[in-house]
C-alpha cells in the first residue's frame, strides 16, 4: 500500500499540482467481525503542507453477491469518535434477505477469486499478483 501511494504521487499528485500524500501506517489494523460479516481498518496519512494527519477509515460489508464499500475520511483526532459510534452507524447497514452473506449457497453461488487481504489492499494489488 505504501508503494501504491508513492506511485500515485508520481503518477497523478505531482503532475496535477496536488500535495504529496504519505501513508504513515495503520491507525487501526484490519479486523473481521464474523457475526456481521464486516471488515474494518483505518490508515493514517500525512499530506504535504497539512499539519494534522488524516484518517481513512474503511469498512467492507460482505454480501452474497458482492461487497458494500464505506469510507470515512477525517482527521486522526476523529478516530475515537468513529470507533465509539461505529456500531451505531453500521447497524443501519444490512442486506435484504437472500442477499446477505449468510444466505450464500455453495451449490449455486460463485466464490470470489480474491480474499480479505485483497479487500484491504485493493483489487488492483490483487490483479497484479501481490497476493
Amino acid at each position: 500500500m505504501k508503494q501504491a501511494t508513492t506511485e500515485r504521487n508520481e503518477r497523478t499528485q505531482k503532475k496535477q499540482g496536488y500535495p504529496e500524500v504519505t501513508l504513515i501506517g495503520w491507525a487501526q489494523k484490519p479486523s473481521y467481525d464474523k457475526a456481521s460479516h464486516k471488515l474494518y481498518w483505518a490508515r493514517e496519512y500525512s499530506v504535504e503542507g497539512v499539519p494534522q494527519h488524516s484518517l481513512n477509515y474503511d469498512v467492507r460489508v460482505l454480501g452474497r453477491n458482492g461487497v458494500l464499500v464505506m469510507s470515512m475520511i477525517g482527521g486522526m483526532d476523529q478516530l475515537p469518535m468513529i470507533e465509539a459510534n461505529k456500531s451505531k452507524i453500521l447497524s443501519f447497514v444490512e442486506y435484504n434477505p437472500t442477499h446477505r452473506y449468510s444466505d450464500f449457497n455453495a451449490d449455486t453461488d460463485k466464490v470470489a477469486a480474491y480474499g480479505m487481504a485483497a479487500l484491504v489492499a485493493g483489487f488492483a494489488a490483487a490483479k497484479v499478483g501481490l497476493f
